[in-house]
């Protein structure tokens, strides 16, 4: 779009490249604003493989943009003449994908990824140009006019876009990873997977063909890469860049001759005014990402073992604000065997480069740790280290492990060129108070009534001795919206001290994520205020890209409101962060539930279920889709499972007096509401359950009349009320409708 010129710089001395913008920006004042924001914004980035903008302004009224000029040729070009070994394919979209993943991480989607916008220096070094520019092209000119030419050809656009973007609905980062598939499969073949005879058989082809195979043996190793980088539904291809350019490594690594194109030392590039890192590509022992175990020695005494779980969490919460690094949170260890620990095994079922084990021996008043650096793609040890602290000294002990790991994995791979993030430095905190804090996570993670009770109580007592230790109170923020949750206390009552206990976390550290992502679940599920909920669990997860709840909790707000495909695009985020946890896999097969995808949804609980066996969140969501496929007897045989090995838990309770009454089985849920009507005298009982029991039986007077006292309490499971399908005999009932209208709580589709 618009003219390019080939200028001098007389002051620095060097050449540039000057883009005038379309006179048409003259006449739309905010189309030019907006172009001047988003170059400022790749003016930021100081990235190998992206063109460097050094200016931006206005000519005569005409936007203008003053560009590091690339000496070189196109992608475009290159691929006319010359045709690429898999190695060099590879090492192209290596640099692609590294520089992808620096825009997305500061908000920048490409939009227009082809082969004539990424150019080739002579020494190999690959530059994407014209980020952010892509959109403004699409502002100045007709869509017509992008996607077709004259009869029978297709212009170099269309060809590499995605199906979201054909579709004109909003797009991410993952936008620009289906256009670099198309790219590779191009350097791979000399074509196109998608073209056809016309521009509009093409855009059909990109949105519903399957991917053509490579026949040629040697490039058909890249099928597994193109597959998922080229799903037609998003949440089907890589997560983010970052994960494209680890596979592309690894492929890498498997191939026979590890040659590759001679590159430059930095100094003479730097001669010719181009950026003095060197070009994306793997050294040995490469680590972006990373996943934390801890082992307790035999000595630990039990009631210590919190201690040594607390360790890891540190660990791992220190090294999360390293950038560019993934930190896989700390992982139950029962699966595996210390003395047998095979690094390479846990890096394929965590996903992750590098592994830091833990060996930790804990007393009433040291700490002893012995701490290895394995590296997941040969098991070898890249570090290894010993620490000996007193015991009330975790979070000290924590951050000088992770600034080991963190000096290892700078010098011996390419984050060493990523800056940490910067953190203010961190104000003691009362040992006594410290201890409190750690055994309350210990018990948090468990995700029982029972269990966050004690987490609550240990959270309390840490901010009575420390108020100012902002961690605690974010805990006990946590705590409450994980009771309301699970129906143990009502949603109306702990609406206030999570908001108070949030605010206070934040007031103390701003920095904290926890806190924040409380504040979103609260308002989502409890509040029913989508905006809040949405704009705090987003900030939760700018602020720490590395916590998986964040993503977690905004991925079942999505579902409950009808975006199921958003929502499970974001669930499975917080599962590449979070692998082994099973309440994360639990929520997969929630959205798959609340979207009738109930034979799905099935496998997902079996397969839980059968790793971890005493999941209860599995085992309930397993008969509720069991109930939702007609399946009445296994469904009530699960929930009598369920209840005789979690006790009789209301919510339980409820849903197996629901699926007696649609099996027509009234007397048997009679006895269980006589039940609930008995637990009420003792403890707390949502009218929730009462509901859900009433509406099995078809008594819907009762049951709307229960469902009105459950929104007055504002029920943390009623956010699902557009959307779950035992509400649908209801849909059509005009007070059901008045009660969702009153509440906000219809579809958000």
């Amino acid at each position: 779009m618009g003219e390019v010129y080939l200028a001098d710089d007389s002051k620095l001395g060097r050449r540039v490249a000057i883009k005038m913008l379309p006179e048409s920006f003259l006449r739309d004042a905010e189309a030019k604003k907006r172009m001047l924001r988003e170059a400022r914004a790749v003016a930021a980035m100081d990235h190998p493989n992206v063109c460097t903008i050094h200016e931006v302004g206005e000519y005569e009224g005409r936007p203008y943009i003053v560009m590091q000029y690339v000496e070189g040729e196109t992608l475009y070009e290159r691929l006319e003449h010359q045709r690429f070994s898999l190695q060099e394919c590879i090492d192209v979209a290596s640099q692609i994908a590294a520089a992808l993943d620096e825009a997305h991480s500061r908000g920048i989607i490409h939009r227009d990824i082809k082969t004539l916008n990424i150019m080739i220096t002579p020494r190999g070094q690959v530059k994407v140009l014209d980020f952010g520019l892509a959109k403004l092209e699409q502002l100045s000119e007709a869509s017509t006019e992008m996607l077709m030419s004259t009869p029978g050809t297709v212009t170099g656009t269309a060809p590499y876009m995605s199906p979201e973007q054909l579709r004109g609905v909003p797009i991410d980062g993952r936008s620009d990873i289906f256009s670099l598939g198309i790219v590779l499969y191009e350097m791979a073949t000399g074509h196109r997977p998608f073209d056809r005879e016309n521009a509009v058989a093409t855009i059909t082809a990109i949105l519903f063909d399957e991917l053509p195979a490579i026949e040629d043996e040697q490039y058909a190793r890249l099928m597994p890469i193109l597959k998922r980088a080229l799903a037609k539904e998003p949440s089907k291809r890589f997560p983010t860049a970052a994960v494209m350019l680890e596979e592309l490594h690894n492929l890498m690594d498997r191939q026979p001759s590890r040659s590759r194109r001679t590159r430059v030392p930095a100094e003479v590039e730097a001669t010719q005014a181009l950026p003095a890192a060197p070009p994306a590509a793997r050294p040995q022992g490469k680590i972006g990402s990373i996943a934390i175990l801890a082992f307790a020695g035999e000595e630990t005494d039990p009631e210590m073992e919190y201690l040594v779980y607390g360790l890891a969490e540190s660990v791992a919460g220190a090294l999360a604000h390293v950038r560019k690094l993934r930190v896989v949170a700390p992982a139950s260890t029962e699966r595996w065997n210390e003395s047998t620990l095979d690094a390479k095994q846990v890096g394929r079922e965590l996903n992750v480069a590098a592994i830091g084990v833990l060996r930790a021996r804990a007393g009433a008043d040291e700490l002893y740790v012995d701490v290895e650096l394995l590296g997941t793609r040969d098991g070898n040890r890249l570090w290894h280290s010993q620490f000996h602290r007193s015991a009330g000294d975790v979070t000290a002990l924590a951050d000088n492990i992770a600034a080991d790991m963190v000096q290892h994995i700078r010098t011996s791979s390419t984050l060493s060129s990523a800056p940490r993030k910067i953190m203010k430095k961190k104000r003691p905190v009362d040992p006594e108070a410290q201890h409190l804090f750690l055994k309350g996570r210990f018990q948090w993670v468990k995700r029982h009534p029972a269990a966050l009770k004690q987490a609550l109580a240990f959270f309390q007592q840490a901010v009575d001795l420390d108020p100012a230790f902002a961690q605690a109170f974010a805990g006990v923020a946590d705590s409450y919206v994980m009771l309301a949750t699970m129906q143990a206390l009502p949603g109306r009552d702990i609406l206030p001290r999570v908001k108070a206990s949030a605010r206070q976390a934040i007031e103390l550290d701003p920095a904290l994520a926890e806190p924040h992502a409380a504040l979103g679940c609260a308002a989502g599920l409890i509040e029913w205020d989508w905006e809040t909920a949405h704009r705090e669990l987003e900030e939760a997860m700018q602020l720490n890209p590395n916590y998986p709840w964040a993503p977690h909790w905004l991925g079942l707000l999505y579902s409950g409101a009808g975006k199921t495909v958003r929502g499970l695009e974001l669930i499975q985020l917080a599962q590449t962060l979070d692998p082994l946890s099973p309440i994360i896999s639990v929520a997969v097969g929630i959205t798959l539930h609340i979207g009738r995808h109930f034979d799905e949804a099935v496998a997902c609980y079996r397969a839980i279920i059968d790793s971890e066996t005493s999941v209860t969140a599995a085992n309930y969501y397993l008969a509720l889709s069991y109930e939702q496929r007609g399946e009445f007897d296994a469904a009530i045989a699960q929930f009598n499972l369920l209840i005789e090995s979690a006790g009789p838990v209301s919510i339980y309770i409820a849903a197996l007096a629901h699926c007696y009454g649609k099996a027509g089985r009234i007397a048997e849920a009679e006895a269980l509401v006589e039940q609930l009507k008995e637990n009420a005298r003792q403890r707390y009982v949502s009218p929730y359950a009462f509901f859900m029991a009433r509406l099995g039986m078809q008594q819907f007077n009762e049951a709307l009349v229960a469902l009105e006292a459950a929104l007055e309490e504002r029920n943390a499971l009623l956010w699902f009320l557009p959307t779950e399908p035992r509400y649908d005999p209801l849909r059509n009932d005009p007070r059901f409708v008045a009660l969702a209208q009153r509440y906000g709580l219809t579809p958000r589709v």
